[in-house]
């Protein structure tokens, strides 16, 4: 990051500090997820916190940058450039934020200017696969200067004070989520090699399946409650008393019919009736016919 000039942009809730204090708190840090390294730069880069994912010791080096007078850019690009040659993680997001308030001012390339110095350091770190984003305050550089610098003119802010800054961290977030690379396809299955044997002879056809189990018995009808046991025994009763009743007067239809006894007679007659019984020819009075 840029050391700006001592203008009392550096301390405050508002400054350079606290600025990029907030940056921080907004990833999730771990050793698969972000790591940051901060890098200031005046007349020379100073690398105050290697790749870290602890957020104590990226505020402490934060704390350390101060103002200085002058500006080299490119020795801040090429330090960042460093870092990743060092320890970068395979397959992981590059991005490198820049936030100056002002040009390069200082540290020329020989047979080159100081802007083209300061975009040919940007170009070797963007030709390594980061994506660099150009933040400046200030009325002391271009949007055009900016625009060379960043990777398009998508990743260019111009604001007039630091504060205004803060607003945009939320969209430095959203385009660092865009430009993560995207997975790599899983790797084809090797092809299997033509067979030289000859052909085995095709199998035989499966056996047929075979017939369906017979369907489960229903289960049994739950056993009848007291009252009901009763109930069907006093039918049961009932029936068997009308079947014998039936049968009884189907005998009695059949059997033969015994000879009527004579009707009980006055107690008077039975001698009378006994004694014509007996004599046949005689009437009821004793005299023979």
């Amino acid at each position: 990051m840029k050391k700006p000039l001592p203008e009392g942009s550096m301390e405050g809730p508002s400054g350079m500090k606290a600025f990029a204090k907030q940056l921080v708190n907004q990833y999730s840090l771990g050793v698969d997820a972000t790591r940051f390294s901060v890098v200031s730069f005046a007349a020379n880069a100073t690398t105050r916190v290697p790749w870290s994912y602890n957020a104590a010791d990226i505020n402490a080096g934060i704390d350390e940058m101060s103002a200085d007078g002058k500006t080299s850019i490119s020795d801040g690009f090429e330090a960042a450039q460093q870092l990743f040659a060092d320890d970068g993680r395979v397959g992981a997001t590059k991005i490198v934020l820049l936030v100056s308030d002002g040009e390069q001012t200082v540290d020329a390339a020989p047979g080159k200017t100081l802007l083209e110095t300061a975009v040919d350091a940007a170009a070797l770190v963007k030709g390594d696969g980061a994506t660099v984003f150009a933040w400046d305050f200030g009325d002391k550089v271009s949007s055009a200067t900016l625009e060379q610098i960043a990777t398009d003119s998508s990743k260019v802010i111009l604001a007039q004070e630091l504060a205004e800054l803060t607003g945009t961290l939320v969209l430095l977030e959203a385009a660092v989520c865009n430009e993560s690379p995207a997975l790599p396809p899983p790797p084809l299955a090797p092809s299997p090699a033509p067979s030289l044997t000859t052909p085995s002879p095709s199998p035989s056809p499966p056996p047929p399946s075979p017939s369906p189990l017979p369907p489960s018995p229903s289960p049994l009808p739950p056993s009848p409650s007291p009252p009901d046991r009763h109930r069907r025994a006093r039918r049961r009763r009932c029936r068997r008393r009308r079947a014998r009743a039936l049968l009884r007067r189907r005998r009695a239809r059949h059997r033969p019919r015994r000879a009527r006894r004579h009707p009980r007679r006055h107690p008077r007659l039975r001698h009378v009736a006994a004694i014509s019984a007996r004599t046949p020819w005689r009437s009821t009075t004793g005299l023979a016919r």
